[in-house]
């Protein structure tokens, strides 16, 4: 499955907004409008609303996905925490792997010196509608953050519960710079992390 953040640029500033780009698996859902979910899931951490059209599935309305707006030469945070993908760990006998990746990592480090996204993994079984809490037992230490010199994360998410993976606000990052190919189109640099996420079940 793949997530990707998008962005747009005015002058020396931008903003980047989470979007998560068409994937197919048994245990990942992307995060985005007009996405199927699982019917019992009818929320997720930060997007609330959900669409009943069909008795199997749940459609994602108003999706809410993390989103900062760097400025050339200075530090900044995540300042609008959002969804990024959901595991359903109910299809798993044992339990699934997750990695998360980030595939244009050289790409950033044109435009950041250093990032630090803090990234959240929250639980639920969504038995009777979804309640959903930090997962302490699959991250000891909340949140764990993804930086910008290993651009990878590893999460062993336990069978029977539903798992949202988010960037939740706060972190850092200091931008160096806002040039992408929407605004010099030779460059290669960009302002937003590309995530791939795979999921082996055990």
């Amino acid at each position: 499955m793949g997530a990707s953040l998008t962005t747009s640029t005015l002058g020396d500033t931008g903003t980047t907004t989470a979007t998560v780009a068409a994937a197919s698996s048994n245990f990942v859902y992307q995060v985005a409008n007009s996405v199927a979910l699982p019917a019992a899931v009818t929320s997720l951490q930060y997007t609330i609303n959900s669409d009943f059209t069909t008795t199997t599935s749940a459609i994602v309305k108003n999706a809410v996905v993390p989103s900062w707006s760097p400025t050339a030469q200075s530090a900044g945070s995540v300042t609008t925490a959002g969804d990024l993908a959901l595991i359903n760990g109910m299809i798993a006998a044992n339990g699934i792997v997750v990695s998360m990746y980030v595939t244009n990592l050289a790409n950033l480090q044109q435009d950041y010196s250093s990032f630090a996204l803090p990234v959240n993994v929250y639980v639920s079984s969504c038995a009777s509608g979804c309640t959903w809490a930090a997962d302490t037992a699959v991250i000891s230490t909340l949140p764990e953050f993804l930086t910008s010199t290993s651009g990878f994360l590893t999460f062993n998410l336990p069978s029977n519960e539903y798992y949202d993976i988010t960037i939740d606000a706060g972190g850092s990052f200091y931008c160096t710079s806002t040039v992408t190919s929407a605004t010099v189109p030779s460059s290669t640099a960009e302002l937003a992390p590309s995530f791939y996420f795979t999921a082996e079940p055990y």
